[in-house]
């Protein structure tokens, strides 16, 4: 049986690499937001399986999470573009954000940009997403040991456990529930427009 000391304890890009490659060995799992180009630091590849949201929903969610934790997220240490990125989620509006460059060849197509090995706090000009870009992250999500849609839960669980011969079990809708703070997450239908228009390629 594996312990919580053997799981990687960060789950950024910005704090893993922190570690060295040698201290990276040290552990049997990790999760987090950490995308493709850190399987260079490991010395295999290792077996990953990742959720992926309905772009629609995924953004939506950025945003009133960032709307709402704003003070916490500007008291850490930021890249000039991530800084920039936070504070124009802080000021505008979802209609204002999605059309600014901020966000823009940075922010946009998110879910892609990792899978393709791009992360915006590593840029330092805008990358635009186009049909190369989609294919690399396309591949690259073929390549991981599995991945599933969130909101095909439970359908993804359970051809998860199959995949790894766990017995059918039921799920537990309760883990990771929130409050939502009283947010109304039903945008405009000029809001979803803008937003499905970001995220076309």
């Amino acid at each position: 049986m594996y312990s919580e000391k053997d799981w990687l304890p960060c789950h950024f890009l910005e704090e893993l690499e922190t570690f060295t490659s040698e201290e990276i060995k040290k552990y049997h799992f990790f999760s987090g937001h950490l995308g493709i180009n850190w399987y260079d630091k490991l010395p295999n590849p290792p077996h990953t399986f990742t959720w992926l949201r309905q772009p629609l929903a995924r953004e939506i969610s950025q945003y009133y999470y960032i709307k709402n934790t704003i003070d916490f997220l500007l008291s850490l240490s930021h890249s000039p573009l991530k800084a920039d990125y936070l504070n124009a989620v802080h000021h505008l509006s979802m209609s204002e954000l999605y059309k600014s460059s901020a966000y823009l060849g940075f922010y946009d197509n998110l879910q892609v940009r990792f899978l393709a090995g791009i992360f915006p706090q590593k840029q330092q000009e805008p990358i635009y997403c186009d049909d190369n870009i989609l294919n690399i992250a396309k591949e690259n999500l073929l390549n991981l040991f599995f991945w599933g849609i969130c909101e095909l839960m439970e359908d993804s669980v359970a051809l998860f456990n199959y995949s790894l011969g766990i017995p059918p079990r039921p799920l537990n809708r309760s883990l990771n529930k929130r409050e939502k703070a009283n947010i109304d997450y039903k945008p405009s239908e000029e809001e979803c427009n803008i937003i499905q228009k970001c995220q076309s390629l």
